[in-house]
């Protein structure tokens, strides 16, 4: 059944307002509570479909830790700012911890090669 179908609910415009309708009738006429939830609801969802798109993230690079802190500065700010999915950004924050603590293990690999170097044999055995 569609709004409209029942007498007495009309848009500005005159016309049936169409949503479909069940047992609780219509959200935008019966619940306007509701309504107020669900468009905000819509709305958050809209604003985050389009603030992390792949286009948006397409420069995304954790090829050293300056950019990953850049990252995250960014990130800190549009979460501060930005209605945004906690999901996707405890997501993205766990990928960039992750490339931040492979970065540290390449710097602790270097330093492990140096050391063997200055120290000789005697580093593999301390």
């Amino acid at each position: 059944m569609k709004c409209g179908d029942r007498p007495g609910y009309l848009n500005a415009a005159g016309q049936p307002c169409g949503q479909t309708i069940g047992r609780k009738g219509c959200l935008h006429h019966d619940r306007p509570a509701e309504a107020l939830e669900a468009q905000r609801r819509g709305a958050t969802a809209s604003r985050m479909a389009t603030l992390l798109t792949p286009k948006t993230v397409a420069d995304l690079s954790f090829g050293s830790r300056e950019t990953i802190v850049g990252w995250c500065e960014r990130m800190a700010k549009i979460v501060l700012t930005v209605p945004v999915d906690p999901r996707r950004v405890a997501e993205a924050r766990a990928l960039a911890q992750t490339a931040l603590t492979a970065h540290d293990l390449a710097a602790q690999d270097r330093l492990d090669a140096i050391e063997r170097l200055v120290m000789g044999e005697a580093a593999r055995v301390a």
